[in-house]
């Protein structure tokens, strides 16, 4: 559905240049919800611009639909932007037309017939749960409903792909929420492509399949979600794991154990489906005669699967502790030893 190969994208100001954009490959799938993380000024919104021809690369080639955006002329490039709708952070609504007007407006610039328009804005308003609103005026309503307008607009024109710059950004963590289970609902229903950029891992793994992880622009890791979060390979996707599953990082010696003849190592523990319900690192350690402390841990439901993250504490002589380890490793999703937790 849309595919990235080898993209750069710099900026020029008189004699000096800033490359946004570094060697980027990527590929989204068609029907996918595909994340894009990364912290403010990564190259997250200018990637995203650039599928829709609102930013032009400075080498490479992009390919959205089958179609190569770099050989299409203008009348054509159009009619693949009807396509492709957009919502941003700040809702962008025009403060002197009602609710129904804003929606409308985007039909009659894709010059779709009058008589089509009031029936099609009526559908999308009830999609997004507005048709009440339809009267009203963009000052009298919640962010949230703000944005429920501003995506009923993309979809205004029947777009085969949505895509989303930090949409939630603006909004409270309850809100934030509501508009991206209606996304996801949205995109079950429609079976759209969304691209979605956010720095909030919150927000990625709420309803994502896959996930790009973006710094100083250059792609470091593209990964399903539950991997990203069980298994990432990249420091940046590691930190984000941590702080998704709410596991802090103590001080190496916050808990040294008193016999010093005996070794202390600390773990990282990812527990998946089944194994969050079964008794299994108390199992291994009572079979290796290692004593074990549970520093913290998290558990939730990620992409429809229950995950459990926990960092613990193993105390024992050196062998029974690596013979601990390489047992885990055969019962759970993950284990990392760590330097220091």
């Amino acid at each position: 559905m849309i595919a990235l190969d080898n993209i750069d994208k710099t900026y020029y100001h008189g004699t000096s240049s800033k490359r946004f954009l570094k060697s980027i490959n990527l590929k989204i799938k068609p029907g996918e919800i595909f994340g894009i993380i990364g912290p403010s000024g990564a190259g997250k919104s200018t990637l995203l611009r650039l599928i829709n021809r609102l930013e032009q690369e400075s080498s490479g080639s992009i390919t959205v639909d089958g179609q190569k955006l770099a050989t299409l002329n203008p009348h054509d490039l159009a009619k693949l932007r009807t396509k492709i709708g957009m919502i941003f952070q700040h809702f962008n609504l025009l403060e002197s037309k009602t609710v129904q007007e804003n929606v409308a407006l985007a039909l009659r610039i894709a010059k779709t017939p009058s008589s089509k328009i009031a029936p099609k804005v009526q559908s999308l308003l009830k999609m997004v749960a507005l048709w009440h609103k339809r009267a009203d005026y963009p000052h009298s309503l919640s962010g949230g409903q703000q944005q429920r307008v501003a995506i009923a607009r993309a979809l205004a024109t029947d777009p085969k792909i949505l895509l989303c710059d930090e949409a939630t950004s603006a909004l409270d963590p309850q809100t934030s929420e509501s508009i991206l289970a209606l996304l996801k609902k949205i995109q079950q229903e429609l079976g759209l492509t969304i691209v979605l950029i956010s720095h909030q891992m919150q927000v990625i793994k709420s309803i994502c399949d896959r996930v790009g992880v973006i710094e100083e622009g250059q792609l470091l890791e593209v990964a399903p979600i539950l991997d990203l979060i069980t298994a990432p390979k990249s420091s940046a996707a590691k930190a984000l794991s941590a702080a998704t599953m709410h596991i802090n990082r103590l001080p190496h010696d916050a808990l040294k154990p008193k016999n010093s003849s005996i070794s202390s190592t600390y773990i990282r523990c990812v527990f998946q489906g089944d194994a969050v319900n079964e008794p299994i690192l108390s199992r291994v350690c009572d079979r290796h005669k290692v004593r074990f402390n549970i520093l913290e841990a998290h558990i939730e439901t990620i992409a429809q699967t229950t995950l459990g993250v926990s960092i613990c504490q193993l105390i024992g002589h050196d062998q029974q502790i690596k013979d601990t380890i390489s047992n885990l490793k055969k019962n759970l999703s993950a284990i990392e030893v760590l330097d220091y937790v």
